[in-house]
């Protein structure tokens, strides 16, 4: 699930907040 972090962080830095929050909750819900 590795990918999921680098594209997170990608989307942190680019200023995506939405996109990043997304991807958290659903990183959570695999979990």
């Amino acid at each position: 699930m590795c990918y999921i972090w680098n594209i997170a962080r990608i989307t942190y830095v680019s200023g995506d907040k939405v996109t990043y929050l997304v991807l958290v909750l659903c990183y959570q819900q695999v979990e």
